[in-house]
């Protein structure tokens, strides 16, 4: 099964039923399938993608922002930049990807 990794849990979000994650943009993670989540290397449980929204930093709303990390919008835009400051991504044409996931209870 494929995973996804977590090395913080943002807002509690992974002892949800459902949460959101925000990743560079690839096409790794598709609708309608199904997930092990992880945080540092320990199963959350099994989710399924529900919804995947692609856009630009600079349009992260405010609800994004507090849902994923429970933080605002522009301390969400300076974690997302943090996390990923060893790469050199051009943050006005970089695409991220709003992941949402519903735990799979039948797993």
């Amino acid at each position: 099964m494929k995973s996804i990794s977590f090395t913080t849990n943002w807002n509690n979000k992974l002892n949800c039923s459902a949460f959101s994650t925000i990743r560079i943009s690839n096409e790794v993670y598709k609708v309608g399938e199904h997930y092990e989540v992880k945080i540092k290397k320990r199963v959350q449980g099994q989710f399924r993608i529900v919804e995947k929204k692609t856009f630009l930093l600079k349009n992260i709303s405010e609800g994004m922002a507090w849902i994923d990390t429970g933080y605002g919008r522009t301390q969400t835009i300076d974690i997302i930049k943090r996390i990923h400051n060893s790469r050199n991504y051009n943050w006005d044409t970089q695409k991220l990807d709003w992941i949402i996931l519903v735990r799979d209870e039948k797993k």
